[in-house]
């Protein structure tokens, strides 16, 4: 809409045309309104994804603090398995059990640690039957299953994987 060069016609004694103008002003105002509507859509938007921005920054330091968190994890968890090793262990101790709900998934990233530092076998310690039977495949050497209790719950669901996976006569750490 050209608002600068509009002319209106005129009327007696040199005045506009009251309804040419009226209608000009009704369109004038009506693009005003649709203006004014779209920068508050847009002033909307823009703050909306500022706070998008805030949150994902928000993330990304948590992420970050989470990253920072699990190499520490990762350095402790390797430099105990090596002085485990270094102590003149025949297995070293792997432990998860505080993790209720995530041991399996916490079991497995620390044998995969302790087994980037160490060829020394894993002794699994877990009391849950199902957690161990998880682990078991990522074991690069045979392990010795630990927490076998005399609770006939446990046994059913842990004896037959240490009679399954118990070290053989040529096994590295024999142990019958």
């Amino acid at each position: 809409m050209d608002i600068h060069h509009k002319e209106f016609g005129t009327v007696r004694m040199g005045g506009y045309n009251k309804e040419e103008v009226d209608a000009f002003l009704d369109m004038v105002a009506d693009e005003l309104d649709r203006l004014l509507h779209r920068n508050q859509e847009q002033a909307e938007m823009v703050e909306s994804m500022r706070q998008k921005a805030s949150q994902f920054d928000s993330m990304q330091q948590t992420l970050q603090n989470a990253l920072i968190n699990a190499q520490k994890s990762a350095d402790s968890i390797v430099q105990e398995a090596r002085a485990q090793a270094e102590a003149g262990a025949h297995y070293i101790d792997v432990n998860a059990g505080t993790f209720v709900g995530e041991e399996a998934q916490k079991l497995q990233w620390i044998v995969e640690a302790v087994q980037e530092v160490t060829e020394l076998p894993p002794s699994i310690d877990s009391p849950d039957g199902a957690v161990i039977r998880a682990i078991l495949p990522l074991v690069q050497q045979t392990p010795l299953i630990n927490s076998l209790t005399l609770d006939p719950p446990r046994i059913q669901g842990t004896l037959p994987l240490v009679l399954a996976n118990r070290p053989t006569a040529d096994s590295p750490n024999a142990w019958l």
